[in-house]
């Protein structure tokens, strides 16, 4: 399962993913729907971990991953 809560991501100071929160089940397809320039690339940059979260939290298979050690990264 992955979990997002309150997740927001900024750029050089500027928020560019705002409150963003959802739950996708395992096993689940999920869709990520929106106009351009929403922050669906960006959701998915944070989702894998490829841009850190200025606040909220992700957690996937209840793992924590907001502000991930070394290691977590790599066992995902």
């Amino acid at each position: 399962m992955i979990e997002a809560e309150n997740l927001e991501v900024d750029k050089g100071g500027t928020p560019v993913l705002s409150v963003a929160s959802f739950t996708a089940k395992a096993g689940a397809v999920t869709g990520l729907i929106g106009p351009s320039g929403c922050g669906k690339s960006t959701m998915l940059n944070c989702l894998g971990l490829l841009e850190p979260a200025a606040r909220g939290t992700l957690r996937i298979g209840g793992v924590d991953l907001t502000r991930p050690s070394t290691a977590q990264p790599r066992k995902f």
